[in-house]
């Protein structure tokens, strides 16, 4: 029914032209010729934003601790 009308077949070679330009254009193309591959390369700042990620991560989990240890002993006293 679409194949005589003009402006559908437009709108879905526009379609279809923007999915084929971002999958040529992602890291998914990487994975049709084996000899092409990509390099992770450790920059200053990606180690800082690492280390903050692990950083706050520790001081969160270390206040649950010391919440939930509060609790307890706060109830220990109490009874």
């Amino acid at each position: 029914n679409f194949k005589y009308d003009a402006d559908v077949m437009s709108a879905i070679k526009e379609v279809v032209h923007e999915k084929l330009w971002v999958f040529a254009n992602s890291s998914f193309m990487n994975r049709v010729n084996a000899s092409t591959h990509s390099v992770w390369n450790m920059t200053w700042w990606r180690a800082l934003y690492i280390s903050g990620i692990v950083i706050f991560s520790v001081i969160t989990a270390a206040s649950v601790v010391m919440y939930v240890l509060s609790e307890v002993f706060k109830k220990r006293k109490e009874a």
